[in-house]
C-alpha cells in the first residue's frame, strides 16, 4: 500500500523501500569526511571502501569552512568530522 493509498511511510526512500520488502538494492549511505589530517581521511576512505559497498564517500574537507560548504552542497546522510579543525570546529 502506497502513501497515496493511505499507507504510512517514513518519507525517506531508502527506509520506505526496505519496509515495503522491495527486493531492489537500497541506495548507498552517503558520507562526508571532514578532518584536517589527510592521513586520517585516507584511512577512513580505505576502511569504508573495504568494509562495505553500501556506503560511499561523496566528499572530503580539510577545514571547517570547506566542510560546511560541502555538506550544504551534497547533503550527505552522515558526516564524520574532527572536533578541532582550522576556521570552524566540528562541534559548530
Amino acid at each position: 500500500m502506497s502513501q497515496q493509498e493511505g499507507g504510512r511511510g517514513t518519507g525517506h526512500a531508502r527506509f520506505d523501500a526496505i519496509s515495503r520488502g522491495t527486493r531492489r538494492r537500497p541506495m548507498p549511505l552517503t558520507i562526508v569526511v571532514a578532518d584536517d589530517d589527510l592521513q586520517f581521511r585516507e584511512i577512513v576512505r580505505y576502511l569504508l571502501a573495504a568494509a562495505s559497498d553500501t556506503m560511499i564517500i561523496v566528499g572530503e574537507a580539510a577545514d571547517g569552512d570547506e566542510a560546511l560548504a560541502l555538506v550544504r552542497r551534497v547533503r550527505p546522510d552522515v558526516v564524520i568530522t574532527d572536533l578541532v579543525m582550522p576556521h570552524l570546529n566540528g562541534s559548530s
